[in-house]
């Protein structure tokens, strides 16, 4: 009896060895083929980057528009962009800011955005510096950008690129034909005191207005003209208020890409260098004026005659107005720049 059970007791035993040895064999098999089929199926992807070197970079603006998502430098560096548009941020006095204290990387918006950290930009309030478009914003890559350039640099920020959208203009109410039609417009003009100064200049009702405040006033009555950007007035439906384009044309539409300086001295010379050229193109624009003029059955009035001479009139009021502000060395060197590009023209 003491034999039979011992022998059963090893029957058990030699059988659950057996089983327990099979289980183990087939999972080290299962093992070595998952890590065959994922060394086989999933290769590691080729890359034209390094990607140790990947850059965060925030780009901020208030508009809607589209941006890439990365750009990747000959060097290996790849710039990963995090796009905050249509004003998520706040406005875009406040995304400025947030660029110069280096919370945010990159702001994206009209110059006139910088006036009061960057003064000088003030100076491409003086009116007909330049007339045609496609010459200003020559003027502007050629000789303008560098010379600004110091300028930010005092603030701690960096010019990447500015573009000439458009020259100025007037959406109005009324139409402006001649001198006397000037004194029938009730204007808005932007928080610009040289702006003001203009038109004051050449007896023109204007009253300067941020920009929902203008909206506002046109609803009202209160205004018939306004003197704005016409990609935000077709955005917001406001450019439906009005029946004509006046072409002024005697300030430019610049729009920037302005970086944080110290995030842009991070970056290598060969990333700082396709930055700038990349942005180069993707800040130009073709000019709105007439598409939105088409498109909204605006009729556009082109000053002609002595209401043009009235309108160049005004020119020298906002130079000794920047001139008393700024100082008369920053001007006077700043309108030869301006006078070197035109000679270099004819």
């Amino acid at each position: 009896m003491n034999r039979y059970r011992c022998f059963v007791m090893l029957l058990l035993i030699l059988l659950l060895t057996g089983c327990s040895s099979y289980r183990d064999n087939g999972s080290e098999e299962k093992k070595v083929d998952m890590s065959s089929d994922e060394s086989e199926s999933f290769p590691l992807p080729e890359t034209d980057y390094d990607d140790s070197r990947v850059q965060r970079i925030s780009v901020a603006f208030s508009s809607q528009r589209d941006f890439p998502e990365e750009l990747i430098c000959s060097d290996g560096t790849k710039l990963e962009f995090i796009v905050y548009n249509r004003g998520v941020l706040g406005s875009d006095q406040e995304i400025f800011q947030g660029c110069q204290a280096g919370t945010i990387s990159m702001f994206l918006g009209n110059i006139t955005v910088c006036a009061d950290t960057v003064p000088e930009v003030a100076l491409l309030d003086i009116p007909y510096l330049v007339e045609e478009l496609n010459e200003y914003d020559q003027m502007m890559q050629e000789r303008i950008i560098d010379w600004l350039q110091p300028y930010y640099h005092r603030e701690g920020l960096q010019l990447i690129s500015a573009s000439v959208n458009y020259m100025g203009c007037l959406t109005s109410q009324v139409p402006v034909r001649t001198e006397e039609d000037l004194k029938k417009l009730k204007l808005r003009t932007m928080e610009n005191i040289y702006r003001k100064a203009y038109w004051e200049y050449l007896g023109v009702d204007v009253e300067m207005m941020a920009y929902d405040v203008a909206c506002h006033s046109l609803k009202q009555g209160k205004i018939n003209a306004m003197e704005a950007g016409i990609l935000a007035l077709a955005n917001d439906g406001t450019i439906h208020d009005f029946d004509y384009i006046i072409e002024v044309k005697q300030v430019p539409v610049v729009g920037t890409l302005v970086m944080n300086r110290e995030i842009y001295n991070n970056l290598s010379p060969e990333c700082q260098m396709e930055l700038r050229t990349w942005a180069r193109d993707y800040m130009h624009q073709d000019d709105p004026t007439r598409i939105y003029a088409n498109q909204y059955d605006l009729e556009i009035l082109e000053p002609e005659g002595k209401l043009k001479e009235m309108l160049y009139s005004g020119k020298q009021v906002v130079i000794d107005q920047l001139k008393a502000d700024l100082g008369e060395d920053i001007v006077d060197d700043f309108l030869d720049e301006v006078e070197q590009f035109q000679a270099g023209l004819n």
